[in-house]
This record gives structure tokens, sequence and C-alpha cells, in this order.
């Protein structure tokens, strides 16, 4: 079968599938529409999680943080307030006030939160008071997907 006979059948199939899929009311997937990396078995390759730290914070909390312990909110606030950066540091106290303009949706801060988010891997405290995100920190988004 030469190419241009078998890009015609591909063509007609492609067709005849939208057709299936419009008639059972689901949309048909655009045509060269990128689809998820498969390994040779067939099972999708896990992407890195890669949350959007650029968002502003209200957004940002919002997207990632429902149904998450007070640990992986602390984190999660830590993450954003450092955008990301495992070298970067910030205080006890700005990671409160942010807390604090979320306290609607996040609920009351309790101080055992940066213990455990300690103790889980997700950040280190080099100094009293200051805490830096280690590279573990990102499971909070992964189990999260």
């Amino acid at each position: 079968m030469n190419t241009e006979k078998l890009r015609a059948c591909l063509k007609q199939i492609e067709s005849l599938i939208a057709d299936c899929l419009e008639a059972m009311g689901e949309q048909a997937p655009a045509v060269g529409a990128r689809r998820k990396p498969r390994s040779q078995n067939g099972v999708g390759i896990a992407s890195p999680a890669k949350p959007d730290l650029n968002l502003p914070f209200r957004p940002f909390m919002h997207k990632y943080a429902r149904d998450l312990s007070g640990s992986e909110k602390f984190t999660l606030i830590l993450a954003h307030l450092v955008r990301g950066d495992f070298k970067s540091e910030a205080k006890l106290e700005a990671v409160i006030k942010a807390w604090g303009r979320m306290k609607g949706p996040l609920g009351k801060f309790n101080l055992a939160h940066p213990t455990r988010a300690k103790d889980r891997g997700w950040v280190d405290s080099p100094r009293t008071g200051v805490y830096v995100l280690r590279p573990s920190w990102t499971e909070i988004i992964r189990a999260k997907e």
C-alpha cells in the first residue's frame, strides 16, 4: 500500500471515530492534539508535578490546598513564598501571616504543622523560625493528582 492510500484510509478512520464519539455524546480529540506520553508497554508515564508557583497566592491555595493536612498546607505556603527554590529561606512569621490571609479555607494555624512537615521531609529548618523547602515537597502535589 502506498503512502497516499494509507493516509487516505487513516483520514477515513479518523472521521468514523469522530462520528462515533459524537453519537455517544463525547467530543472527538482535535487532529494533532498532544497526547500523554506512553511507555513501550502502553502504561502512561508519570510526569513530574510542577505546580504553577506564579499564580497569585489565593488562587494557588484554592487550586492545590483543598483536602490537605495542615503540614501539607504549611509546605504549600512555604513553596509559594520561596517560589519553589530550595535555597531560599522563609521566616515562620511570613508563613503565619500568609496563612492568616487564607484563614477561612485553611483553618486555624497550629505550630505542629511545621514540625510535622519537617518530620515528613518536605521542609527543613536551618535555624529557629526559618524554613527551606526540600525536593521531596512535590510529593504533596503528586499525591493529590
